[in-house]
């Protein structure tokens, strides 16, 4: 039985051409670190030399504020709503010139009005983009837009950032090629525990083991994306990565449960999903005993805003068919149906 969700594999979704990855950002400055927050190390950086007080959304992933916090920057947070777009009365109050705000295409949508009131404000703006990396947006927009490679892309290590600041300065160590090779290892034994028949409970300890360990090593210290994941991106088949995701996201809207539960009941042309978020009541219940049937929805991040505390995400990545989003449908049903939340 296949797996949904949890690691991504490797997998042949590739091109025999190579290509330089992200051509259509109209940046000038492009910067490839081994992970989001190397990246993200950098933005804070550039903030406190240049004495920016920071508005950050309240759902947020705790990997992005550390970086800040680590560099003592003044944040304010201001609210997402339940349908994620932002409540935009803070915008009004705010005289600072010296103001940088922080916004997430969280799962691939953009909130269009903040961006928006933003420019008209004046704001510094850092765009997290990791969930829309794939999506046919503005960019070039956004003062510096940022993210991690690794929630799209089956790839071991990968941060991005592009800005067209002139002043803006990059701070990157050197390190030794091999520390993503544990993240590589721990995809390869979940690949022989998913599809393999060898000691699967052995396959599966390593590759939590392994998985755990790489973490540490990519870590937030500023270091060059490796040569395995920058290869990997020029031969990857993201057009067709695309249109997967888009066919996946449209057709759970075609179940009516789902459909009732979706955050995004819409997929715009220019929008490619990260995942399928609905919102659902005894959400971390039902994560636990989807587990029984080998299907891992990830919960992407914790924190104050009470939605953290309802959305789980149903993954449309490419290599998923309409037979794994169809059994991932009914076991959630069974589940919920169990706890007398579906009829």
């Amino acid at each position: 039985m296949k797996i949904v969700g949890s690691e991504r594999i490797l997998f042949d979704n590739l091109k025999e051409d190579f290509e330089e990855p992200f051509q259509n950002f109209e940046f000038k400055k492009k910067y490839f670190f081994s992970s989001g927050r190397g990246a993200l190390k950098n933005v804070a950086y550039h903030l406190k030399e240049n004495d920016y007080q920071v508005f950050f959304p309240d759902y947020f992933c705790e990997e992005m504020l550390r970086p800040l916090l680590e560099e003592n920057l003044k944040i304010k947070f201001y609210k997402i709503k339940n349908n994620l777009s932002s409540d935009i009365d803070f915008l009004t109050k705010e005289k600072s010139k010296k103001t940088a705000i922080f916004i997430t295409d969280y799962f691939g949508f953009q909130d269009e009005l903040l961006l928006k009131l933003s420019k008209e404000k004046g704001f510094l703006i850092v765009r997290d983009i990791t969930h829309s990396l794939l999506s046919e947006f503005q960019f070039s927009s956004s003062d510096i837009v940022v993210g991690s490679l690794r929630k799209m892309f089956p790839l071991p290590d990968g941060g991005v950032l592009f800005t067209d600041l002139k002043n803006f300065k990059k701070i990157r160590k050197s390190s030794f090629e091999d520390y993503y090779i544990e993240k590589i290892l721990s995809k390869l034994y979940r690949e022989i525990f998913e599809n393999y028949g060898y000691e699967k409970d052995y396959f599966e300890k390593m590759y939590v083991y392994y998985s755990q360990k790489s973490e540490k090593e990519i870590g937030e210290i500023p270091k060059n994306i490796s040569r395995f994941s920058m290869n990997f991106l020029k031969i990857y088949d993201q057009k067709r990565s695309s249109q997967k995701r888009r066919e996946n996201f449209n057709f759970l809207l075609t179940d009516d449960f789902i459909y009732e539960k979706a955050i995004f009941k819409h997929l715009p042309e220019n929008v490619v999903p990260q995942s399928f978020p609905i919102t659902i009541e005894n959400r971390d219940f039902v994560k636990t005993e989807l587990q029984k049937f080998k299907i891992f929805l990830p919960i992407l991040w914790r924190c104050q805003n009470k939605l953290s505390e309802k959305i789980l995400n149903i993954p449309v990545d490419e290599e998923y068919s309409k037979n794994d989003l169809k059994r991932t449908i009914e076991k959630i049903k069974l589940v919920l149906r169990s706890k007398n939340e579906y009829k």
